[in-house]
């Protein structure tokens, strides 16, 4: 029994065994043509110059597109403006013949009423044409 003992705990040792090595370090030399390595000062300054760069770009191409803008703007009221003048002319001409309309009518309506009177001349009369009223 006691071989078995000693035979058991030279099975249990051995894993054990196996497990405690030495770790042996591996060291390299750095060559001297390597570049120092960068600071993160180094790296935010790169950074900063970018990012300054990138914003002056952007205001200028936001001062043009804000540029163009203002003339497109201005481009669209100037248009506006003529075009609510030419509505407004149609208007006032839509207004005139409207007027000389009902004015031409309102004769009419006199010349027929004379007709019926018995007054020959107001029969032989032309019909008003509005455009003798405009």
């Amino acid at each position: 029994m006691k071989t078995s003992v000693f035979a058991l705990a030279a099975l249990i040792a051995a894993p054990l065994a196996a497990q405690t090595t030495t770790q042996t370090t591996v060291t390299t030399s750095v060559p001297a043509t390597q570049p120092a390595p960068v600071t993160t000062d180094q790296l935010n300054a790169a950074t900063a110059a970018a990012v300054d760069a990138r914003a002056q770009a952007q205001a200028v191409q936001q001062a043009e597109e804000t540029a163009q803008h203002r003339a497109d703007r201005d481009a669209y009221m100037a248009a506006l403006v003529a075009h609510d003048r030419a509505v407004d002319r149609m208007d006032a001409r839509y207004a005139r013949q409207q007027a000389a309309y009902a004015d031409a009518m309102a004769a009419w309506r006199l010349q027929v009423e004379d007709c019926r009177r018995g007054r020959t001349r107001a029969c032989n009369a032309p019909t008003p044409q509005p455009a003798d009223f405009y």
